[in-house]
């Protein structure tokens, strides 16, 4: 005899996970760390036009494009949360996407900020800019045609910010440092 299936929704129907997709992770009821995102009403012709979490796993899946999957899987392995703005200028219509995550610690979020760097530094459309050779590095940039790339980090949180160019990206970094 057959036994009829359940019609009752599974517990991962009911409450999907929220923190990551660690099997442990989940049964322990492990939620995301807050995100504390920068305040960007005062910049001038920036509309928010989309937000949302990548995740672990949207990072992971991210980063394996240059880095390969063990080491995307590496750099995301100690993600506690995260946010993106996508914001676009009223007048010219170009993007910004902004990207804060938190992590499990000060040292999961240097691992982090370290292997997107070796990210970075693998898309061969993208060249460094180098404004300090002395001293502890706590924001890198990248420029490419048509894009810019802006990576800081602060304690447990590493923030990425992508523009078309320099002088959006400085815009939107004034507004939130004032």
């Amino acid at each position: 005899m057959v036994e009829k299936a359940s019609t009752r929704p599974t517990r991962s129907f009911r409450s999907p996970p929220s923190r990551s997709w660690h099997p442990e992770s989940y049964f322990s009821g492990d939620k995301p760390l807050p995100v504390d995102m920068p305040d960007l009403s005062s910049v001038s012709g920036w509309m928010q036009s989309d937000s949302n979490v990548l995740g672990e796993l949207g990072l992971r899946l991210t980063l394996a494009e240059h880095l390969g999957l063990t080491a995307a899987s590496e750099a995301a392995e100690g993600w506690g949360g995260d946010e993106y703005l996508l914001l676009e200028h009223e007048s010219s219509g170009v993007h910004a996407l902004l990207l804060q995550t938190v992590w499990d610690s000060p040292e999961e979020a240097e691992q982090f900020w370290n292997l997107y760097r070796v990210y970075m530094d693998h898309r061969p459309t993208h060249q460094a800019v180098v404004d300090d050779l002395v001293g502890e590095q706590v924001v890198l940039r990248w420029a490419a045609e048509g894009a810019y790339v802006r990576l800081s980090r602060d304690g447990d949180q590493v923030m990425i910010l992508i523009g078309p160019d320099q002088v959006s990206v400085d815009e939107l970094v004034s507004a939130f440092e004032e």
